[in-house]
């Protein structure tokens, strides 16, 4: 492979940077350290990190360019990248001191200064996707097109209206509709007591009230598990882990 290159004893990675990465990289002409000197292990790494920097130039492509949710998934990706666990900047802020000044070590340029988009995801900058209840079934619809791809019309009427009902009814009982991001346990706890409420004074059973639990859980976790998000899943499993047992009072 002509891209890599014996300079002095150890090889290196030549490549011209594509121009599709011009906004996210300065360098014309990326030259990257392989650490060795056998030309047979360069070979081998040089593809894996060519990789490399194209998954990270298109994570920060994604976080300048995209919605909310695309810039989200980009400060995750590049966290990762950095062999970071993707965090908010308060647990970051709670996390040993020797990981916080490896963290901000990171976001360091070889110029001493800071790459403002790795330390997003590193220090736990990005701003939380807003996506409103209102708007969570469809939005979960189309994570869950491949699972449905062969319902039939009927079929995903049958999906839709439950998941709407469940939604309706959280919005119902923490007095409207909320981001997604903000439901948390004490919304849960609300949740319960309305159908607590409902169910004395209606005499419904509490099955239908599970059901309701069932269905928002499924979607919270979706939801999360889509942007990537496993510290907001414990609001799924906070509905999850709700049930009513007759009697309720």
């Amino acid at each position: 492979m002509s891209n890599v290159i014996l300079r002095g004893r150890t090889f290196y990675l030549k490549r011209r940077v594509p121009k599709r990465y011009a906004s996210v990289e300065s360098r014309p002409v990326l030259w990257e350290s392989l650490k060795t000197d056998s030309r047979s292990v360069a070979l081998g790494k040089a593809e894996a990190v060519w990789a490399g920097y194209i998954e990270g130039w298109e994570a920060r492509l994604a976080g300048r360019d995209g919605d909310a949710e695309a810039r989200f998934r980009a400060a995750r990706d590049l966290a990762h990248m950095r062999g970071f666990s993707f965090v908010s900047a308060a647990q970051v802020a709670e996390r040993p001191l020797q990981e916080m000044l490896a963290r901000v070590e990171a976001t360091q340029r070889s110029d001493g200064s800071t790459d403002t988009e790795l330390a997003v995801g590193v220090l736990g900058g990005a701003e939380e996707p807003q996506l409103r209840l209102s708007d969570l079934v469809d939005r979960v619809e189309a994570i869950s097109a491949h699972d449905n791809r062969f319902k039939s019309g009927q079929q995903m009427r049958l999906w839709r209206n439950p998941r709407k009902r469940a939604v309706k009814n959280l919005m119902a009982a923490i007095g409207g509709d909320r981001s997604v991001v903000s439901i948390g346990p004490a919304e849960a706890r609300q949740h319960r007591k309305w159908w607590r409420d409902r169910i004395a004074a209606e005499g419904q059973t509490s099955q239908t009230a599970n059901k309701d639990f069932h269905y928002l859980s499924g979607m919270l976790s979706r939801f999360y598990d889509d942007i990537g998000h496993p510290d907001r899943l414990c609001c799924a499993k906070v509905e999850r882990g709700i049930h009513l047992v007759n009697p309720v009072w």
